[in-house]
């Protein structure tokens, strides 16, 4: 499972570039096409109980929260959902809960809490949906933030930031005079990525990467004291894409980071955005020249290959790329403001995941866009998830299983 970050947006990447954007890839002969025909599932207990999806593994497994109405106020329950059937997770006996990530061992993290203390416990659920309690008290600040298919789970623990594995966890040192603060997110080797605020939550951000044995803090190639540095994708060769700016707004670089070395990123005839990063070093991202916005993936090589606008095409108009997996499918949140779709790009083809019955619209998954850390909404397998809106104005986690694959 590969692992994304997404993070406040404190600024706009612009880069002065030359060239013509490079012209979409051109569409297969239909004979040539995958057969695909997707069906969106809801994934909800009732219309009445809002549900967010968190996580999805490469078996096709869900993990998220609903939110039950209990006499007299409404709580938050974990879910794993498992070849459509929504099951809620013991919490252990506490009163409310959240899962956050599940693993391709069917392991779920997350948390649960307690009335009045309202503390978090980090929990790990087991394959058959045992829970085990993480931290020792409920003193300071726990959170769960992501989990690999080893069993390394990346928590907080009782306010120290670091990596639980096998009943043992492991401090990751914060820099002398900073504070981590979310978000943060792991690959498979146990590597893992976040940020910490290095002017006293006034706007400076930085971003650090643990590599097991060291933490490696990546500053930013402006060179302005007040430069931030906000990575948004880990892949499990350790590679890092992001981005730069300045708290001024000054004009800032996108660029990969791998073993202390980072390299500006640009493109053609336009400003390149990094969205996400695949384990072959390709790069799923926008480049935008003036109100047109291409999405694109940018391979090992430097070249561009250009996806197209998916319809967005204006300023009425909006295409996002939300995640590229190891396959080359991307998913993509695209069309005309309040009317826009859900597309899974594959094999030179844009395809629709259409609405289940019954939703009205459907919006980009929870965290996506530069507002929180997720894990990825689109398995190896092609399957992906986002949130609906059902007509009763309520929101339910939509899901799509595996369609054909590419040819």
């Amino acid at each position: 499972m590969r692992r994304r970050l997404a993070c406040v947006l404190i600024g706009t990447t612009v880069l002065a570039l030359s060239g013509p954007v490079p012209a979409a890839s051109a569409a297969r002969p239909a004979a040539e096409l995958p057969s695909c025909s997707p069906t969106g599932l809801d994934v909800g207990r009732s219309p009445t109980e809002p549900s967010w999806i968190r996580d999805l593994n490469d078996r096709g497994e869900l993990v998220g929260t609903v939110n039950r109405w209990i006499p007299t106020s409404h709580r938050e329950q974990p879910f794993v959902w498992r070849k459509g059937v929504l099951t809620l997770l013991d919490k252990g006996g506490w009163t409310y809960g959240e899962a956050v990530a599940i693993n391709n061992r069917g392991q779920v993290l997350g948390t649960g809490r307690t009335e009045p203390l309202r503390v978090d416990n980090v929990i790990l659920w087991d394959a058959q949906g045992n829970p085990t309690k993480l931290n020792a008290t409920e003193d300071g600040d726990s959170r769960a933030y992501d989990l690999n298919d080893r069993g390394d789970a990346l928590v907080r623990l009782e306010n120290s930031l670091g990596i639980w594995r096998a009943g043992r966890f492991t401090p990751i040192p914060e820099p002398e005079g900073r504070r981590f603060t979310e978000p943060a997110t792991l690959n498979e080797r146990g590597w893992a990525v976040g940020r910490s605020d290095l002017d006293e939550g006034h706007g400076r951000i930085d971003t650090w990467v643990w590599d097991g044995t060291r933490r490696w803090d990546i500053t930013s190639p402006l060179g302005g004291s007040h430069d931030s540095t906000v990575a948004t994708a880990l892949n499990v060769r350790g590679q890092v894409v992001g981005y730069s700016v300045t708290v001024e707004g000054n004009p800032g670089v996108s660029w990969l980071w791998q073993r202390g070395r980072l390299t500006k990123l640009t493109a053609p005839g336009g400003d390149f955005s990094p969205v996400d990063l695949d384990d072959h070093g390709r790069i799923l991202g926008t480049v935008t020249s003036g109100t047109s916005r291409h999405v694109v993936i940018r391979e090992p090589s430097g070249r561009f290959r250009n996806l197209g606008t998916f319809g967005a095409n204006g300023p009425d108009s909006e295409v996002t790329p939300i995640a590229l997996n190891n396959r080359g499918q991307v998913l993509v949140y695209a069309g005309p403001i309040g009317q826009q779709k859900v597309w899974l790009w594959q094999a030179g083809r844009a395809i629709e995941l259409p609405s289940p019955s019954g939703h009205q619209r459907l919006s980009i998954p929870p965290g996506t866009s530069y507002v929180l850390a997720i894990p990825d909404p689109l398995n190896e397998r092609g399957e992906a998830y986002t949130q609906g809106t059902l007509t009763n104005y309520q929101t339910h986690g939509v899901f799509w299983p595996r369609c054909a694959n590419p040819r």
